[in-house]
């Protein structure tokens, strides 16, 4: 199931969100907060507190999203959301960047 669909575009290696998708779980202004970073060879590193529907305060979150093997220009990963120790469960947050043309 996907939250939301944002359109976000790479101009020397600065992400800009050029349109937001429609959320009830999470506002424009969390969105505008994630931070995109280049990592090694062709790797691309989210953060942000990514945060969606809890009440608590969580930490950021960091998803390293590696390419796709068999879909050229996507961009796929996971990052750890949050980690119920008692329960032994984990949840993540998986995130795609697809190119539009």
């Amino acid at each position: 199931m996907f939250v939301v669909f944002d359109m976000i575009s790479f101009q020397k290696g600065i992400a800009t969100f050029d349109k937001f998708g429609s959320s009830r779980m999470i506002s424009n202004k969390y969105r505008e907060k994630i931070e995109f970073y280049q990592g090694e060879g062709e790797e691309i590193i989210i953060t942000g507190n990514l945060d969606l529907d809890s009440q608590q305060d969580t930490e950021p979150v960091t998803i390293l999203l590696k390419p796709d093997l068999d879909n050229k220009g996507t961009y796929v990963g996971m990052g750890l959301w949050r980690h119920n120790e008692e329960k032994s469960k984990k949840e993540y947050i998986k995130a795609m960047l697809v190119p539009i043309s």
